[in-house]
This record gives C-alpha cells, structure tokens and sequence, in this order.
C-alpha cells in the first residue's frame, strides 16, 4: 500500500506541479499586463513625453507615429545633434533643470560625454517586462546584446550597422587616383580633404579613430597636419561641400544629409571608401532616458515602444540607415549589417571601452595640433 501511495503522490505532485508552474506564469503576465495598464494611465495624466533625435525629416516623421499610436500623450520633439546636446543638458542639469525625457540617436556621444557625467538613467528602470518586448527570441542575439554593445552601462543599442570609410566624390576623383587609405596621404590631395572637427566627440572623430585602427597613430596625423584638411564643425555644411564638389574627400559626412541631397539630384556620385583594410566599426543606435525625466510614466511607454516591434518597423521604415535588432522587422540596410551572431567579436565598437579610448586619443591629437599650429 505504501508503494501505491507513493506513486500516487508522484502522479499527483507531477499533475500540480505543472499547474502552478503556469499559474506563476499567469501571473507574470498579470504582472507586466496591469504595469503596462496603470503605466500608461500616469503617462496620460502627464500628458506628454519630451524626446531628442538628429535633426532630419526623417526624424520628425518617426517621432509623429508614437503620437499616431497614443494620441493623448503630447510627444514634443527637439531635433538636435548629440555633440551639440551634451553642453546645453549638462548645463541645465547642474542647475536642477531638467527638461528632457528620452533621446533616439547614435550611442558614442551618451557613452563618452553624458553617461560619466551622471546624464543618463539606467534603462532598466524604464522597462515594462512585456515577453513580447523584452524576450530573447525577439531580437537577433538576444534582448541582453542591446546592453552588451554598450558595455552595460545603462543605455540600450536597438539597432546597428558598421561604417566603412571615408567619403569620395566620384564626379571629381576616379577609383584608380584614390581607391585606399594610403592612397589619402598622397600630397595630390593635400587641401582637398575637409573633416568634421575631431576635437568634438562627432562625426569625424569618430571615422578618424576606426582609421586609426587600420593604419596607426601616425597615419592620422599625416592625414590632419601634412594634408592640410580643412575642418568644420557643421557636419551639414561639410556634406553639402562634398556634394556640391567644393572639396572632393570628406571624412565625417552625414549620412541622412548626404541622403536628403541625393534626392534632390545633389552628390549623386558620392560613395563610401570601400577598402578591406578598414575595421567594421559597430555602430550602435540607442535609446536612452535622461537623468530626472520630468515625465518617467511617460517616457515608459515610449520606451515600450520604441523596443516593440511597432516602435522598431516605425523607426526603420521612416529612418532607415541602420538594421533594427529584432528579428520581426526587415534590416534597412542589409550590406551594412553586422554578423549578428558573432557581434560581441568585433574589435572596435564605438560604446565599448576600446571604442571610447580611441576616440579620446582622437580627440586629444586633434587639440594638440590645433594648439601647436
């Protein structure tokens, strides 16, 4: 009888135990279901979520759809360029002033400058564990890579692609006059090449440090002394000068401008220096949550957006330029995708510690050649 009673108990500890373990499984979703509810109600009381993203039509365009999806909070938008972010918020911040909610752009800016500066919040703290958002199977890697490629220090990269080199005017300089990075210090372009100034934790600095990367410390300098470059701050006006041919090699264009000139029959023979001795630099986008947000309900819903798979089609069919993470929604750019399955590999992403000594390095040569000249 014994033995019967065991097996008995067995049969039935196998029966209830399966029971609650999707009970507890109920109950988490319970859990995220009202969080998300009571969630969005707080954010509809605020009434609005403050955001910040590059400037571009684009941008716009991408920011409108969460108002589309949740009308009855106001989504004010501010597009701006990161580089010329990071002085304005710091100084708002030092005065307890906080106006900004949450920022859509390139993480290397957050990572270098506004993160050691105590800028930023953890993400974590904004997230609603909806499976649907926050489930591994979700994302190519896994949700846990978008804070890996920033080497966890709070900031979320939900998309990313590599770069690939310096910019070319086709119209003016042949493949067979420039068709590599060595070619760049022959003194026939010297005065032609205009950068985004490197000093600034931007554009330029950023292409400078992956060159680095492939020809050392030295060939950079020869790049920024002995070609005599012509360095501007406005990455769009750089752009424009690219396209329109007034300086035929830019190291440091902007993409969504270059883009935007292109449509109107502008630049159309420009291109990317595609040589095999430059390092796929990861470039992550993230999304992040500022210190203090003065609207956090808010900003968590739009959080939860943006990582959904409505957020993720939103920002990759209005913006394009980069391959969203998950696995739900097309790649905007295929040939600039990363080996998703081989990303934590790669030697040089700029939100990782390697990444952001480079472009210090970057930064400081840059000061002490404008100090010496």
């Amino acid at each position: 009888m014994r033995k019967f009673h065991w097996i008995a108990g067995a049969l039935l500890l196998a029966v209830v135990m399966p029971l609650g373990a999707q009970q507890k499984g109920a109950d988490r979703n319970v859990s995220w279901e009202r969080e998300f509810k009571e969630t969005l109600a707080a954010a509809e009381i605020e009434g609005r979520v403050t955001a910040i993203g590059r400037p571009g039509d684009d941008r716009e365009s991408f920011f409108k759809k969460f108002q589309e999806k949740y009308p009855k909070i106001k989504i004010e938008y501010t597009l701006m360029r990161p580089s010329n972010l990071a002085p304005r918020l710091l100084a708002e911040q030092q005065k307890s002033v906080f106006l900004w909610d949450v920022m859509v752009e390139g993480g290397n800016n957050v990572a270098n400058v506004l993160k050691p500066a105590g800028a930023t919040a953890d993400i974590r703290d904004y997230l609603i564990r909806d499976p649907r958002v926050v489930g591994d199977g979700n994302w190519r890697g896994g949700f846990e890579d978008g804070y890996r490629l920033s080497d966890n220090i709070g900031i979320y990269s939900f998309a990313a692609s590599t770069s690939v080199g310096p910019y070319v005017n086709r119209d003016l300089v042949s493949k067979q006059e420039l068709s590599s990075l060595k070619d760049l210090i022959d003194p026939k372009w010297k005065g032609k090449i205009v950068i985004n100034d490197p000093r600034l934790p931007a554009h330029g600095q950023i292409m400078l440090a992956s060159m680095a990367f492939a020809e050392g410390n030295e060939y950079i300098r020869k790049i920024m002394v002995d070609q005599n470059p012509v360095y501007v701050t406005d990455v769009r006006q750089l752009t424009q000068w690219l396209a329109t041919g007034r300086y035929p090699i830019a190291i440091g264009a902007d993409t969504a401008t270059l883009d935007n000139l292109k449509k109107k029959g502008v630049g159309k023979g420009v291109e990317t220096l595609l040589t095999a001795g430059i390092p796929k630099t990861i470039s992550g986008v993230t999304v992040n949550v500022f210190k203090n947000p003065p609207h956090p309900a808010a900003a968590k819903i739009f959080i939860h957006w943006m990582l959904g798979q409505e957020g993720q089609k939103a920002f990759s069919d209005q913006v394009g330029e980069t391959n969203s993470r998950r696995v739900d929604v097309k790649e905007a750019e295929p040939e600039s995708a990363p080996d998703w399955s081989r990303i934590q590999d790669y030697t040089f992403s700029l939100q990782r510690k390697t990444g952001l000594e480079a472009l210090n390095m970057i930064g400081r040569m840059a000061k002490e050649i404008k100090q010496a000249n």
